[in-house]
């Protein structure tokens, strides 16, 4: 099974950072009484073994009392409506693979175009070297994949650029002409871009402010989201950029957007 970091935290929506080393196999609600407790099964990556020959002897311990069946029940958590199996496997085709280390404007560059993909409405499962387009509609993103020469008028002038997924959970964006001229299109990602440049003004680390969780987006933004932050976390690490205070990294944006896309390869 492969490792997935941060799927405790991920799950009970807390910040990743105390569940660096363990690897999750399963989440469960147990009710005993009339007293019921989420419980969130995992164990440490160094531990030996399969996922199969640690879980299932542990869940017939949680079941059992003294050898007998106790009132303890262990129900499957429902997680967005995809229960336990679904989600792990959401979370383990979002790893982020391939990740390599970056230059520090490639870093915000690719934070930067994914967070503004990801704040679009979408309502299916992104998938990776499929080209998405964005959209700027009635004040709000949208991501689809239908082409702009499929939609409307109004569709189409809306229409910001053809965004691709990569292996390591960023995504790419190739700008469409319209988003290079000066208008409402150019106009909704600077500001976009402004509040993105805000967010770096702090003490807190890159680290810290990846969002790693949060509560606020749908399940598909959410999960890719943390899928995002934990590529970005490796391509940090490996690139010994670690600890470096977020105002540091600020220093290293453009002055405008345009020059920040991180264009498809």
């Amino acid at each position: 099974m492969a490792q997935l970091l941060g799927c405790f935290n991920w799950l009970s929506g807390r910040r990743e950072h105390s569940c660096k080393n363990t690897t999750i196999v399963g989440s469960f609600t147990t009710s005993c009484a009339h007293a019921a407790t989420n419980v969130i099964i995992c164990f440490h990556n160094s531990m030996p073994g399969h996922t199969a020959a640690i879980i299932r002897p542990l869940m017939n311990e949680l079941t059992k009392k003294d050898g007998h069946e106790s009132a303890l029940t262990v129900k499957p958590v429902n997680l967005d409506g995809k229960g336990v199996n679904g989600f792990m496997l959401d979370w383990y085709q979002t790893e982020p693979r391939a990740v390599v280390a970056k230059p520090r404007q490639q870093i915000l560059a690719e934070f930067f175009t994914s967070m503004l993909i990801l704040s679009a409405q979408f309502k299916y499962k992104p998938a990776v070297s499929i080209d998405n387009y964005l959209y700027w509609i009635d004040g709000a993103w949208s991501l689809s994949l239908i082409a702009p020469e499929q939609w409307s008028k109004k569709r189409q002038a809306g229409f910001v650029g053809t965004c691709v997924l990569q292996t390591d959970m960023t995504w790419t964006i190739d700008p469409s002409e319209q988003l290079l001229q000066d208008g409402p299109l150019a106009a909704a990602v600077g500001r976009s871009f402004d509040a993105f440049a805000e967010s770096l003004d702090t003490d807190l680390t890159l680290e810290e402010i990846l969002p790693f969780y949060v509560q606020r987006l749908p399940y598909w933004q959410r999960l890719h989201a943390s899928a995002l932050s934990r590529s970005i976390r490796a391509a940090v690490i490996l690139g010994d950029q670690t600890s470096v205070k977020a105002r540091d990294w600020q220093l290293a944006l453009p002055a405008t957007s345009k020059t920040l896309f991180i264009r498809g390869r």
